[in-house]
């Protein structure tokens, strides 16, 4: 939270393999690319929020390199901006996938910026497999194979970054999120199933579908009280 970069990953900077679960990246600036996370290797994600990266160059969110690969599993990527010292250089707010392959699935990506004249806000690149997410502005994103399940040209009706239980913060989704219960069906063990637990460690609902996105609304925090006998 709130580091800088030089060049690459504001917040991290992967060049060999790392697995990112229950995570949230924040309020970090590359002054090149990749202002959330640089990925030159293996990263595999589930579970993380990343909102409110910059980069002053391409992707405040996540970048993606030449040969590298990147899984990403009920992910909230928001509110992160690309060309952050307005030059015109830089596209793909949320993502930006240079090359490599990116697998993205139960996921949010909207409410991402960048300045440049022909503006790729959420995801600037090819994305390998894409199903059931909810990416708000696919401007400049090729989704290839068959894209099931997604929701596109949609807000995702989130609430502000803040503490809704759990040891980090998250994007809770309001009441009429197209998010909701949208993620794929449930079914143990399943290709791209949802997460068991959201970033806050809480049970997704198991026989149904999941909510797309690190939160699930449906996962109550449950308070355990003494039994008292009279």
């Amino acid at each position: 939270m709130s580091n800088t970069s030089t060049l690459f990953g504001g917040g991290l900077k992967n060049d060999g393999w790392v697995t990112i679960s229950g995570s949230t990246f924040s309020g970090n600036r590359s002054k090149g690319v990749g202002g959330g996370l640089s990925n030159a290797g293996t990263t595999l994600l589930s579970n993380d929020t990343i909102s409110g990266n910059y980069a002053d160059e391409s992707d405040a969110g996540l970048y993606n390199s030449s040969t590298s690969v990147a899984s990403l599993n009920n992910l909230t990527i928001v509110n992160n901006r690309a060309d952050y010292d307005v030059n015109g250089v830089g596209q793909g707010g949320g993502i930006f996938i240079e090359a490599g392959t990116v697998n993205i699935y139960n996921t949010i990506i909207a409410q991402n910026t960048d300045s440049v004249l022909v503006q790729h806000p959420d995801c600037d690149g090819s994305v390998a497999t894409s199903t059931y997410n909810l990416i708000q502005n696919t401007s400049g994103c090729t989704l290839q194979g068959s894209p099931i399940g997604n929701v596109t040209g949609q807000s995702p009706q989130i609430g502000p970054l803040t503490n809704n239980g759990g040891s980090t913060r998250t994007h809770a989704l309001l009441p009429n999120s197209p998010a909701l219960n949208a993620g794929r069906l449930y079914a143990n063990g399943a290709f791209n199933n949802c997460e068991a637990t959201d970033q806050r460690n809480l049970p997704r609902a198991p026989g149904g579908r999941c909510d797309i996105g690190a939160y699930e609304s449906g996962a109550a925090i449950q308070l355990f009280l003494p039994i008292v006998v009279r």
